[in-house]
């Protein structure tokens, strides 16, 4: 508790950089009704200054201004108060609330300081989600006997959290959704996860690789055809993946790849709800839900006429687009765990990873992501006849260097984070130097500048001389 009146409070020298440090300072006296607040009332509580002002927080907890109110607490149990509150203008503030005194001991003053934690509670509520999205989905992946190997979402990033979140968004509508990604990354894996979340999970769950059927024969596998409409065909026709898709999800894989002539044809299907089989009469009704991946840069395309305009904003609506590993190297090391433990099981081995190894994964580029490091382990799992997986097997598999592999033989004795990641850095300089031939066009390709690739570079030859 604070024994001291207010003027004093406020006559402190060092009170107006002491509120500075806070996003919102308030001060109620003994009956609970606000004196003051800092300027910024309006876009904190939501409510302009007279409003609150002269009020008794008793009257704006009940309007709903602030949820639970602070000084109301301190005025109820005479001692201080931490408490998280909620305001009409859906900020979160993390309050301390504390009681003045006079000299003769009656309450005088109530203090709240309160520092913004909304972007950090909306965090942790995106996690919460991402965390029951995964449990969800993988009690439906088990449910269905499906192997979690290739499927199972393992992620400790903010970017795939994101990427989950929106995942589970885009399940909730039933529209179009197109995910964006480079091979490897993970975009079947979203799809299925989008099908598995959304009300259409009991159905059929199809997909169509388009850069994989002929341009001719794209088109009857997409749409069906009907009796005698081209020679070869079914005598009773044949229905198309659209129409087996009825009541779930059919997945256009590798959208860039199809041709411009079948785009107005996909066009219409989104936009009418309907599609006409080859050779047929009778348009039917679309009732599957649409998801399309890509590989590549869809605007860029359109912008050279290799992708329809009209039907690139058409799937451009709900759009996930899916980082690369090198993007999100935090969630190198889980994937790898998990990938270990998935073909442990699958070929009865008990393989360990050895000190090292998972910063050892960190040097390298993942040009195949996730894909590659799912492939390197189960290759590693077969091949090595070690119990441990070691730094010089994953260096091998990939190709580093005699040195780049003595550096990180040596993490686990006595190097810190930094040193090591230091090292990690210099590596690849030293890379993209002997690639590119100078340092000027290896700063260049790495973004930054040529003094600190001169730099790091003699880092790396000097820490190289000592150890």
């Amino acid at each position: 508790m604070v024994n001291l009146s207010l003027g004093q409070l406020a006559g402190h020298e060092e009170w107006a950089a002491f509120v500075q440090a806070f996003d919102m300072v308030t001060i109620a006296d003994g009956a609970g009704i606000i004196l003051a607040a800092m300027a910024n009332v309006e876009e904190v509580f939501g409510v302009p200054p007279e409003r609150l002002i002269g009020e008794r927080a008793a009257v704006l907890e009940a309007d709903g201004v602030v949820r639970p109110s602070s000084t109301a607490l301190v005025l109820r149990t005479r001692s201080e108060q931490a408490v998280l509150i909620e305001t009409a203008a859906h900020r979160r503030l993390a309050v301390s609330a504390i009681p003045v005194f006079g000299v003769s001991g009656q309450l005088s003053r109530v203090l709240n300081l309160s520092r913004d934690v909304t972007d950090i509670e909306r965090a942790k509520e995106g996690l919460n989600r991402a965390r029951r999205l995964v449990a969800q989905y993988s009690r439906e992946l088990l449910r269905s006997g499906a192997d979690t190997c290739a499927t199972y979402p393992v992620f400790s990033s903010r970017s795939m959290m994101d990427v989950m979140v929106q995942a589970q968004n885009a399940a909730a509508v039933d529209c179009p959704v197109l995910i964006t990604g480079e091979s490897g990354t993970g975009k079947d894996l979203v799809a299925k996860l989008i099908h598995a979340m959304g009300p259409r999970k009991s159905g059929p769950y199809l997909t169509l690789n388009c850069a994989a059927i002929p341009e001719g024969l794209l088109e009857s596998e997409l749409f069906g055809y009907a009796a005698g409409a081209f020679t070869g065909a079914r005598a009773g026709g044949k229905k198309g993946l659209v129409e087996l898709a009825t009541g779930g999800t059919l997945v256009l894989g590798e959208i860039g790849d199809m041709p411009v002539s079948l785009q107005a044809k996909l066009l219409h299907l989104i936009e009418g709800q309907e599609f006409l089989p080859v050779g047929g009469e009778r348009a039917r009704r679309l009732d599957a839900r649409l998801i399309a991946t890509t590989n590549k840069n869809l605007r860029q395309m359109t912008q050279a006429g290799l992708f329809r305009e009209d039907l690139f904003w058409r799937l451009n609506v709900i759009v996930i687009q899916i980082p690369p590993l090198r993007e999100r190297r935090e969630d190198i090391a889980p994937l790898a765990r998990h990938f270990l433990g998935v073909f442990n099981r699958r070929y009865g081995r008990d393989k360990e990873l050895a000190p090292g190894f998972e910063e050892t994964l960190m040097c390298h580029s993942w040009p195949g992501n996730v894909r590659e490091l799912e492939h390197l382990l189960e290759r590693l799992v077969i091949m090595v006849h070690d119990k441990c997986l070691d730094v010089k097997h994953v260096a091998c598999e990939l190709g580093m260097d005699r040195r780049l592999t003595e550096d990180m033989s040596r993490v686990s004795r006595n190097r810190s984070l930094r040193d090591t990641l230091e090292s990690i850095e210099c590596h690849l300089v030293a890379q993209a130097v002997e690639r590119h031939g100078s340092t000027r066009e290896a700063a260049r390709a790495l973004g930054i500048s040529q003094a600190s690739v001169v730099r790091k570079l003699r880092r790396w030859e000097q820490r190289f001389l000592v150890e």
